[in-house]
Order: structure tokens, then sequence, then C-alpha cells
């Protein structure tokens, strides 16, 4: 198929590309406030699905790339090789030498009460994400 064919198919179609993206202020926001939670371990490409079904931005993905880089530059590296590297902080803490958590049934139960409405909207977020990403096909799969 030529060029000139498929452009004329494309605008049959009224398919085109999207020029219409949200104000980059707008997904500047929207980042840092993923930042702040568990959206600091997401690669560009997670944030930008995060971004699309979360906030309903319309965005390239080489912007969130930049955006992502200029607000979290030290986490850059470490989502780079897409697996889970744990920070390493210079600072210990408020509590490093009082161990204030002893890891008692009571202190778990009430970490548990503190943290659950925390915890479950991670889960639930992860749970949204996962079931409405995108599959690609496989051309070697044998289901039917």
């Amino acid at each position: 198929m030529s060029l000139r064919s498929l452009k004329s198919k494309l605008k049959s179609f009224s398919l085109s590309r999207k020029t219409h993206f949200s104000p980059l202020n707008t997904v500047r926001a929207a980042i840092q406030e993923e930042l702040k939670g568990p959206g600091q371990h997401y690669g560009y490409r997670s944030m930008w699905q995060t971004l699309r079904q979360k906030y309903s931005l319309t965005m390239r993905r080489d912007d969130v790339m930049t955006l992502t880089r200029e607000l979290d530059p030290s986490g850059v590296p470490l989502r780079a090789r897409r697996r889970f590297v744990r920070r390493v902080y210079s600072s210990c803490g408020p509590n490093h030498e009082r161990h204030l958590f002893s890891g008692s049934r009571g202190h778990a139960c009430l970490v548990r009460f503190v943290f659950l409405g925390v915890l479950q909207r991670d889960l639930d977020e992860s749970r949204e994400k996962w079931n409405t990403h995108a599959i690609r096909p496989v051309n070697q799969s044998c289901c039917p």
C-alpha cells in the first residue's frame, strides 16, 4: 500500500493523530501527586498510563518522561532497570535508635488499623491498572 493510499484510508475513517493535549502544568501537578505515593516506583510508561486512567489527561509519553526526570531526578536511575530497587537514605530518621515498633500483636493490629485505608487505596489502584492494561497479541499463542 502506498503512503498516499494509507493517508486516504485514514482520512476516510476519520483517523488522525491527537493534537489536543492537556496543559503541561496540569500534567506536572498530577505527576508530583503520583510521586508522593506508590507512583514513585513507576516507569514513565506506567506513569503515562496512570495519568490517562486516573486523571483523564492526554499527553505524549516523551513529555511524561521529561517531566518525571525533571521532578524526580534521583529516582530515574532506580527505575531504569525495570525492577524495584530499594532507595538508600542518608538519614536514618527520627525513630532509628528508639525502636518504637515492637512487632507485638497489639502493635501489628494498630498499624493495620491506621494504614488500612492507604493500603487498600494502593491495592485498588494496582488492581485497576492491571485489569485495564493493554495486552499485546502474540503470534505463537496456543490459546483459542
